[in-house]
């Protein structure tokens, strides 16, 4: 849901009409849809979200059965595109945040893609400009004499500019303290999942998330170990 507020606030800054009319469409169609999910177990709050929306004034639309799903067209392509758009963001903010640059300063971002996922985002520019707040997102030229600190994610390669006049010792000192956090973290982890008392006598839940945490650590250790080599 986060993410799709996010998104469709992109619509509203357009000054197009028709976009902001068939988003505010979809916006009720899906609040509604989500209602009628939980009314069975919240009927009171339910049906009080509902008139206050004025849902009520439309005799089509009243809580019955369970919505049954339907069919999505290219719903594994759509799917995919909305999983490059999210990894990219995600790798952006990344940077940002360990690189300590705000949120409210615009940056210029390279990206470098394979061709279907550079077809997306040059179709979808304003998504990437407007989510991560960049002042520009070009497609990276292997030509170029730009430096560049890089994240990588599962569709490629996403970079920021390095200042060369930028002196980097706070923020390396930061993604070392980072970094120390982060192997306690993995080594409590794995004293868990290597201890057969805790995977016997746990539920399977807490197992499960305790994998959870193992994985993400991992993956936050080789992201802070990357970038630790470039500003090196």
């Amino acid at each position: 849901c986060d993410w799709y507020i996010e998104i469709i606030k992109i619509s509203f800054s357009k000054s197009e009409t028709d976009d902001i009319s068939n988003t505010k469409s979809i916006m009720n169609s899906v609040l509604y849809k989500f209602l009628n999910l939980l009314y069975p177990f919240a009927p009171f709050i339910s049906i009080e979200i509902r008139n206050q929306l004025n849902f009520h004034q439309d005799t089509s639309l009243h809580f019955s059965d369970i919505p049954k799903p339907y069919e999505i067209k290219n719903e594994a392509k759509n799917v995919k595109h909305f999983k490059i758009l999210q990894d990219s963001i995600i790798a952006i903010r990344s940077l940002r945040k360990n690189l300590s640059i705000p949120p409210g300063e615009k940056i210029n971002c390279y990206y470098k893609t394979s061709p279907q996922s550079t077809k997306f985002i040059e179709k979808n520019p304003d998504l990437f400009l407007k989510l991560a707040n960049l002042k520009s997102f070009k497609k990276f030229d292997d030509t170029s004499n730009v430096q560049l600190i890089s994240n990588i994610t599962s569709y490629g390669i996403i970079s920021i500019e390095k200042k060369i006049e930028h002196d980097y010792i706070i923020q390396i000192k930061k993604l070392n303290k980072d970094l120390l956090s982060l192997q306690n973290i993995h080594d409590q982890s794995n004293k868990k999942l290597n201890n057969k008392g805790f995977l016997n006598s746990a539920p399977q839940e807490i197992v499960t998330k305790e994998k959870d945490r193992l994985d993400k650590s991992k993956e936050d250790i080789n992201q802070i170990q990357n970038l630790l080599n470039q500003l090196s």
